[in-house]
Parts: C-alpha cells; sequence; structure tokens
C-alpha cells in the first residue's frame, strides 16, 4: 500500500505538466470527492490556496474516508498557514483514523506553535505509544525528552 504522503508529492509534481485552463465546475456532483479533489488540485495548482481548500473541503464533505482529499487539504491549510483550521482538520482526521501517527505529529507541532504545550505532549505521548519502534515514535520521544529537558533548566 502506497503512502498518501508519497502519493501527494507525485500529484504535486504532475501538476506541473497540466495545462493552464480554466475548468468548469458547475458539473461537479455534490457527492463526488474524487471529482472535487480533482478540482481542488487544479486550483492549486493555479496558486488559487483558498479555491483549492474549497475543493479539496468539497470532496472531504462528500466523502469523509477519502484519506487523498484529507490530506490535500491538510497540506493546502499548512501552506495557508491557517493554524487553527490545520488543527480542528487534524482532529477531524484523527476522529476517522485515531492511530495516524504523522497527523497526531503534526497536530502536536501545531498546538506548540500556540503555546498550547500540555496538549502537544499529549499528543506527542500518543504518537510515542503508537508508533513504539517507528520513525514517528522515534520523533516524537526525542521532542518529549527535549520537553523534559526544557523543564528541568
Amino acid at each position: 500500500m502506497k503512502k498518501i504522503t508519497e502519493y501527494v508529492q507525485r500529484e504535486l509534481a504532475a501538476l506541473s505538466e497540466m495545462p493552464d485552463e480554466d475548468i468548469d465546475y458547475s458539473n461537479i456532483s455534490e457527492t463526488s470527492a474524487q471529482d472535487w479533489s480533482g478540482a481542488g488540485l487544479a486550483r492549486y495548482k493555479a496558486r488559487d490556496i483558498v479555491g483549492a481548500i474549497e475543493g479539496y473541503s468539497q470532496a472531504v464533505a462528500a466523502d469523509p474516508q477519502c484519506q487523498e482529499a484529507q490530506e490535500h487539504l491538510d497540506y493546502a491549510l499548512e501552506e495557508q498557514k491557517d493554524i487553527l483550521s490545520e488543527i480542528g482538520h487534524a482532529r477531524e482526521q484523527l476522529a476517522l483514523h485515531p492511530d495516524d501517527v504523522q497527523v497526531r505529529f503534526r497536530l502536536a507541532q501545531r498546538l506548540e506553535v500556540l503555546g498550547k504545550r500540555h496538549e502537544a505532549l499529549a499528543e506527542l505521548r500518543e504518537v510515542s505509544q503508537i508508533d513504539q519502534r517507528g520513525n514517528w515514535g522515534k520523533s516524537a520521544q526525542k521532542r518529549l525528552q527535549k520537553h523534559a529537558q526544557q523543564m528541568t533548566v
């Protein structure tokens, strides 16, 4: 099974090969996550981040289980630098996929930026517990150790 982030990277790289053209979104079905996600990608390619977020949001609304759209939306929100929306989106993703350590780790990072240290540490502990031997778990352990050292200084 391919990782979502690898897919997103390939898709975004392929965007440079797509022609610049306006797309008629009036024909997109409200229930077609794939079409809305495609519309979001087209808007992203055009550097219309707000339009991309709208497309990806519609895709997620059409199919909340569509991890591709969830991942694209997360990247677009990150690019827009809307930390509160990123946090909200991460929590929505975790409600559907509670063991997604990558989303949990990014959520912890965003919480740290907002100064919500206690919540960030709780997320890092979860990552560490879920992914004990994996890279995300090891990264979480390092951050937890760094926070512990800062408390003793």
